[in-house]
């Protein structure tokens, strides 16, 4: 491999106005205490099985909420992935792959401000 022509290249130390304007902000703490009302009313579900109850608005930003949300209540995690459509903010469809995890409103903490997320 000829790396010649490699040119390094030092990354940005702050983000730039573009960058920032395509961040959609996802309220992680508002996700948390809606999925805590929902295992509560339906019972375990996976983060899968949540997001047919309860869809996505904001892209792959709140699906990653979603998980990191499931980890931190220490989820049940099962076998195998689960395959979940997700827009983005252009209205495209994203088929993404997330490990299966099983969260439960009992293990949720009574302030979800203590979740580490």
């Amino acid at each position: 491999m000829d790396t010649g022509q490699v040119v390094a290249h030092t990354n940005n130390s702050s983000a730039s106005d573009t960058m920032l304007e395509s961040l959609e902000t996802v309220q992680i703490l508002e996700v948390a205490i809606g999925l805590r009302v929902l295992l509560d009313a339906n019972g375990p579900m996976t983060v899968g099985q949540l997001l047919g109850h309860r869809p996505i608005q904001g892209g792959l930003e709140e699906l990653v909420a979603h998980v990191r949300i499931a980890k931190a209540v220490d989820a049940i995690s099962l076998e195998g992935r689960e395959q979940v459509l997700v827009s983005d903010r252009d209205s495209q469809q994203i088929l993404a792959g997330i490990p299966q995890l099983l969260p439960s409103a009992d293990r949720f903490p009574e302030d979800l401000e203590t979740l580490a997320l």
